[in-house]
């Protein structure tokens, strides 16, 4: 299975920031008449504990995932960036950890925050490099690597916020 970024995956990450967005518009809408310093102060705390921690996390993640196309089989990632490929068997992996929120790892629908739906995968090399596979290219990515790594296993590990 092919694995790139598109627009569509972005937008589809971005999804819980824009609903959010809306809703605080919404309220912000009704409010605005009422007290201005009030609004300005919700402008500010909604920045400082959505937006900007989404924007960050998915810049990123963007960082680490912009230029490369992975492509995962049974048993074999290929990892093309420009010219390079890099072809990884199983037998060369150490670990592959999972990094997710609490709410991701008990695959639960309620998120108290929109970066909660963003995980990566950390796949250590036994030569000691790593790599890593972000859920910009796919929001399906630890089931595609347990179908495909069946043989290691995958571990998750709970991190609230899930930076590379």
């Amino acid at each position: 299975m092919e694995l790139k970024m598109s627009l569509q995956k972005h937008l589809k990450m971005l999804l819980r920031l824009f609903a959010v967005t809306i809703i605080w518009l919404f309220f912000l809408l009704l409010l605005f008449d009422s007290i201005n310093r009030v609004v300005i102060f919700i402008i500010a705390l909604y920045l400082l504990i959505y937006a900007l921690p989404v924007i960050i996390i998915h810049l990123n993640y963007y960082k680490h995932s912009q230029g490369n196309i992975f492509e995962i089989s049974k048993s074999i990632i290929i990892k093309k960036t420009n010219d390079e490929i890099l072809r990884i068997d199983a037998s060369d992996i150490n670990k592959i950890s999972l990094y997710m929120t609490a709410n991701q790892i008990k695959n639960s629908g309620l998120r108290h925050f929109p970066f909660e739906s963003y995980y990566y995968a950390r796949i250590e090399l036994l030569n000691g490099k790593e790599e890593f596979i972000t859920c910009l290219f796919s929001a399906n990515l630890e089931n595609i690597l347990k179908v495909n790594f069946k043989d290691l296993q995958i571990e998750k590990i709970k991190k609230f916020y899930p930076l590379i």
